[in-house]
């Protein structure tokens, strides 16, 4: 069973080297074979500034470096056990992800905006087609 704050990387094919934070929120479950799962010691991480880390240009790099390019793109959990990374004092590391979060909750409200702007602009085509 996935526990609250598990990472959760993709190891094989197309999204190899993609990474997933699981919330409890989300509801019980289980991680399949094709991923790898982390618990980060929260002593010395905070769970949400390592996810972050590796939706960065410098993850993405180093994943592009380490993964086996062949039919089916890899990356085993030793090599991402090797990926090297800044890990500041934990209250700078929990400050950067408050504050990535809230740009996360920013964008989610314009999207949202977008959406509605996008669906009522549709219903007002649709009318003047209609009339």
């Amino acid at each position: 069973m996935l526990e609250d704050d598990d990472l959760l990387f993709a190891r094989s094919g197309a999204t190899a080297g993609k990474a997933f934070i699981y919330k409890k929120e989300l509801g019980k479950a289980i991680f399949a074979g094709y991923m790898i799962r982390f618990k980060i010691d929260e002593q010395k991480a905070d769970p949400n500034f390592v996810f972050y880390l590796t939706q960065t240009k410098y993850y993405r790099l180093w994943k592009n470096l380490i993964q086996r390019p062949s039919g089916q793109p890899n990356i085993n959990s030793e090599e991402f056990r090797s990926f090297k990374f800044p890990l500041p004092p934990m209250p700078v590391q929990q400050k950067m992800t408050r504050e990535v979060q809230s740009y996360y909750a920013k964008i989610k409200i314009m999207r949202t905006e977008a959406a509605e702007v996008l669906t009522s602009a549709q219903a007002q085509v649709e009318q003047m087609i209609l009339a």
